[in-house]
């Protein structure tokens, strides 16, 4: 389908929603590099050359360098997404930095109040504290995110609120490389963050 707002969109075969690209040039440079960086620390102290996956041969690690997402609409009906659907991704496209900005702060704020826990659950796992130190540094401001953190899809919601859906925002993460780092939000304000399921769960919004 080309819809007038979402651009090119897709029906997926065997879920209720449709999927397509936003254009968010905010997240295009945030990346997790801090795994490989970590990685590469611990073959060189045992001799070995670090062989880990190249990210820049995959076409989505290209479109995010570029700025473009993976997007989920949610639709029971399959028969496109709805006003309030395009309604956020009006307001986010219009007031993007804004409220990509306001995702940062949420999840610097979230890092900051469980820092300790994930350090401590972590730190039983990494022998060498340097390492640990590349996944889990100590942050002072949200900008420190940048290595550690990158976009991997946002959902708009069919639960809506004055006109406009939830719009979900899935990360993958050093420190929670199994459940990822999820935002909710709803008109550019901060709902809730969380493991990564936050963002995509229809459940998270009802």
């Amino acid at each position: 389908m080309k819809h007038p707002v979402f651009g090119d969109i897709v029906l997926a075969s065997e879920y209720p929603w449709w999927e397509g690209e936003v254009r968010l040039p905010f997240f295009a440079n945030f990346d997790t590099l801090g795994n490989d960086i970590a990685a590469e620390r611990f073959c060189k102290k045992i001799g070995n050359v670090y062989k880990g996956p190249d990210p820049k041969a995959t076409p989505e690690y290209r479109r995010r360098r570029e700025g473009y997402f993976r997007s989920r609409i949610h639709n029971e009906d399959g028969k496109g997404p709805s006003p309030a659907q395009e309604q956020a991704l009006r307001h986010l496209l219009d007031s993007d930095r804004a409220v990509c900005q306001a995702v940062i702060d949420g999840i610097f704020k979230s890092y900051l109040e469980q820092y300790d826990a994930y350090r401590e659950g972590l730190g039983q796992g990494w022998a060498d504290p340097q390492e640990l130190e590349d996944i889990l540094p100590r942050l002072v401001s949200p900008v420190g995110l940048v290595t550690l953190i990158c976009l991997s899809s946002l959902d708009f919601h069919e639960a809506h609120k004055e006109g406009a859906s939830y719009v979900g925002f899935s990360f993958h993460a050093t420190w929670e490389e199994e459940h990822g780092i999820g935002v909710l939000t709803h008109g550019g304000k901060i709902v809730e963050v969380g493991i990564m399921d936050t963002a995509f769960t229809e459940h998270c919004v009802e």
